[in-house]
């Protein structure tokens, strides 16, 4: 681009932006690039902004429209297919082009083959967003992709003192959006020392995960490599992105019943205490607070989890009434739905899931 284009654009902005009648809209899909032309005091067009408006991925409910156009049916194909590529369209442009629908080669053709259209895509969107300040935030991002999610552990991963690091946490949290910062659900954000930090973007997980660590084996043709740890992680991988999905979907049914039981909160998240104890759905209101567990295993849920759920909400120190929701891929045991029933516990397998989803507007 010449940038000269930025200094013309000013002159006549100020020049005519009093007698024109006139919307200008200025995207750009970079929030680096746009920070450094509209808020870098050195630039043309520093403070000409009257709003700015953050277009995000979309999310699970919406996703699920784009799959079934390109022939995604399956509920578990589609969470499979957003759990790796999120909610960006772009990735769904290319995964159609790919035309692939077994995991393994899809993996290869987007990711793998020589030329594959995603091969750099981590490489890429860093740079383009980071500039020179690229390698930094990428040794953050790496050791928050290998599962380092405290402040303290990231810093000790990357070789930062704790206090310098919260400047870059902060800007790759509320700037750049690539990670987010989670608290449990029952503490106060401002005030809680439990904050823990998870990679926001799909694809960008995978890429760190699965294609990032395997390059030199990417090079010789090594492509098993990849897919045997694939097929050993995936099920983890996609279970982190599917307590997302169910959460998305109580917020779409806040307020509202899900097979037969009221949804109501003010505030959700997840729960975990310094023991190693951990809730995946914490759901509060000033009465009735809703803990559930989300299971994608080929593996029915039996009564066990159920009552291990029960037994861990005495740990959140909550003093009104519980709910309690599990969601499994693979269903449930007779005996879990037995208890579950006389316990007034909401089991969503994938299908019931699917249906919630289908129901909304």
């Amino acid at each position: 681009m010449d940038r000269s284009v930025f200094s013309t654009l000013q002159k006549y902005w100020d020049e005519k932006k009093d007698g024109t009648r006139m919307l200008l809209f200025c995207i750009g899909s970079y929030v680096g690039l746009m920070k450094r032309v509209f808020h870098d005091d050195k630039e043309p067009l520093y403070g000409r902004t009257t709003s700015q408006i953050r277009i995000d991925p979309m999310d699970y409910r919406n996703t699920r429209k784009i799959l079934d156009d390109i022939g995604l049916k399956g509920e578990e194909e589609k969470i499979t297919a957003y759990s790796i590529f999120g909610g960006v369209p772009k990735y769904y442009e290319i995964l159609s082009m790919v035309g692939k629908k077994e995991l393994g080669k899809t993996v290869i053709a987007a990711f793998l083959e020589n030329g594959a259209p995603l091969a750099e895509e981590g490489n890429n969107l860093l740079v383009r967003e980071f500039g020179g300040s690229y390698m930094t935030y990428f040794s953050i991002l790496e050791a928050v992709s290998r599962g380092k999610c405290t402040l303290v552990e990231i810093a000790d991963a990357i070789g930062f003192a704790p206090t310098t690091l919260g400047k870059y946490l902060f800007e790759l949290a509320n700037e750049y959006g690539v990670i987010v910062k989670r608290i449990p659900a029952t503490e106060d954000e401002f005030k809680s020392k439990k904050g823990r930090y998870f990679l926001k973007d799909p694809l960008l997980k995978f890429w760190f995960e699965f294609i990032r660590k395997n390059k030199s084996a990417i090079e010789i043709g090594n492509f098993n490599v990849v897919l045997d740890q694939v097929e050993e992680r995936i099920g983890s991988f996609i279970g982190k992105r599917y307590e997302d999905i169910v959460r998305e979907l109580l917020i779409h049914y806040n307020n509202r019943k899900l097979k037969g039981f009221e949804i109501s909160f003010e505030k959700m998240g997840s729960w975990w205490d310094r023991s190693g104890n951990e809730i995946d759905v914490c759901a509060f209101s000033k009465e009735k607070m809703l803990l559930g567990e989300v299971k994608w295993s080929n593996k029915m849920v039996d009564v066990d989890l159920a009552e291990a759920l029960m037994e861990k909400s005495r740990l959140t120190g909550w003093k009104g009434r519980f709910g309690y929701l599990i969601c499994s891929k693979a269903g449930f045991t007779e005996r879990c739905r037995r208890f579950a029933s006389d316990n007034d516990i909401l089991l969503l397998d994938i299908g019931d899931l699917r249906n919630a989803f289908d129901a909304l507007p």
